[in-house]
């Protein structure tokens, strides 16, 4: 009887507490946590947020891009990967969204203060790091991840914070941190089975690796993951991820033989599946093997599992044309392009390939053709759109100032006093035609102008010293004695 007093009380205090929790979990849901992840959803379908474990559609391949985008120093000689860049979210995307993540910061900080107890908290602490990451304020984004990390050491987000806050080190420079959270951010998915965060963060060190020029560093950990994991699926997922790398680099050998073993020794889905066969093929076409390059694009076009990727077909069936064909200006190749254009608009896939015609062109300094390619790779963003950009601003640049220059020239004038001022004012021009050569990686060609403009200005002319300065800076390097001699004119 005793007993039974003593029980019952506990008993009933037990439910009592449980009872609270469960309301005190159900009320922090509906009034706040549940708001907050429809608001984020809103937030990333905003700006096209695409989470690699979601994809839907193929990637966007261009070999040779990467070669194209250096690895940048700043002063203090740590390292500054291109890549990097698109984790950051355009300010221009994010104006319109702003209220919406301080909305999620505000009900994030009303969980932590009214419900410390409650089990929505650890995923509050990620939506609002998620939301200062979105906002390019890496400190307080590291701070919650941290937060999180240290609170729920082995909770259900914690894949997703370290990760995260990987990221959030390597955008403040912090390089030696950041691989390192990587590194326990891959052990972390390992334990938790997330093989999404696993891929994203094999995906990052792969791109650090192909920055720092080590290729064979950069599959390294698919390799490796490859022969640890036990789902083929997965599997065949990673092993799509290493043939793209070697496309990437131009290595077309290591990725056709990369993305034969998908379909030969794993069980891919449908999209891994896609993407293995499309650059399997397009492999073979960059290997000049045309008829097995056009056998695949056959099946993949006969298939009706990918009815929704027939632009991705399209577009290498026209890099496979322009192989074959040779000329770059061929009239049925120009049409099959049009063709494309207007069956397929905005699509990246398409703007993929003109941006590769534009670099074929812009190699062949046929200036006036690649800018018009240039400017259709740009139409939206995608992988090329930063690249494209660039060398669409510097070749306008070039038209404009050979225009002005042209207008210089026809005029005809009496009187010596204008006649040497529009002298002036055509060497200034000729200079700024060399600088966009030398933005251009055209040394020669920049120190012809920046010669021209110095022979032929007037001797009264001020800017002469600017135009002596820029030949010798960019003899500096060659020839140090030339540059040298410079300084004494």
């Amino acid at each position: 009887m005793t007993l039974t007093r003593t029980i019952l009380p506990l008993f009933i205090l037990a439910v009592i507490v449980q009872g609270c929790t469960w309301y005190d979990d159900q009320t922090t849901y509906f009034n706040t946590y549940y708001n907050m992840n429809r608001i984020m959803t809103d937030v990333k379908d905003e700006f096209e947020f695409v989470d690699e474990g979601r994809r839907v559609k193929p990637r966007v391949l261009i070999p040779g891009l990467d070669t194209i985008n250096k690895l940048e120093k700043v002063e203090s000689g740590t390292k500054n990967y291109q890549f990097l860049k698109s984790f950051i979210v355009d300010r221009a995307k994010m104006q319109p969204v702003a209220p919406k993540i301080d909305s999620i910061l505000m009900k994030g900080s009303k969980v932590l203060a009214n419900h410390p107890k409650s089990a929505y908290v650890e995923g509050s602490l990620f939506l609002m790091a998620e939301s200062y990451f979105f906002r390019q304020e890496w400190i307080p984004s590291q701070q919650k991840c941290v937060e999180l990390i240290e609170r729920y050491a082995d909770g259900d987000w914690s894949p997703d914070a370290h990760l995260l806050l990987s990221k959030d080190l390597l955008l403040q420079r912090k390089i030696s941190q950041g691989k390192q959270m990587l590194s326990r951010t891959i052990d972390v998915a390992w334990f938790k089975e997330r093989y999404d965060i696993l891929s994203e963060a094999y995906r990052i060190e792969a791109e650090m690796a192909i920055e720092d020029g080590d290729l064979e560093k950069a599959v390294a950990p698919y390799k490796q993951a490859i022969a640890q994991s036990e789902d083929n699926e997965v599997r065949a997922r990673w092993q799509v991820d290493i043939g793209s790398i070697y496309y990437r680099q131009g290595r077309f050998d290591l990725a056709e033989e990369a993305f034969g073993k998908v379909d030969k020794f794993y069980t891919p889905d449908i999209l891994a599946e896609f993407e293995s066969q499309l650059y399997r093929a397009a492999s073979l076409v960059q290997l000049k093997r045309y008829d097995e390059a056009e056998l695949i694009f056959e099946e993949l076009s006969e298939n009706r599992n990918y009815d929704d990727w027939e632009s991705f077909i399209s577009a290498e069936r026209l890099a496979l044309e322009r192989a074959k064909g040779g000329e770059i200006d061929n009239p049925a190749l120009i049409a099959k392009e049009r063709s494309a254009d207007t069956s397929f608009v905005g699509r990246p896939e398409l703007m993929a390939q003109s941006f590769q015609k534009a670099m074929s062109l812009y190699k062949q300094h046929n200036y006036e053709e690649a800018l018009v390619y240039f400017a259709k790779a740009k139409v939206i963003r995608t992988p090329v759109y930063e690249v494209a950009n660039k060398y669409y601003t510097l070749l306008k640049q070039w038209e404009d100032q050979h225009r002005k220059i042209e207008g210089f020239h026809k005029v005809i004038i009496e009187r010596e006093s204008i006649r040497d001022s529009i002298k002036m004012m055509t060497c200034r021009e000729i200079y700024s035609l060399g600088r966009v050569h030398e933005e251009l990686g055209n040394s020669d060609s920049a120190l012809l102008y920046y010669r021209q403009a110095y022979d032929s200005t007037s001797e009264k002319d001020g800017e002469r010293s600017k135009y002596i300065y820029a030949q010798a800076r960019l003899l500096a390097a060659e020839d140090p004695d030339a540059s040298d001699s410079l300084y004494l004119v």
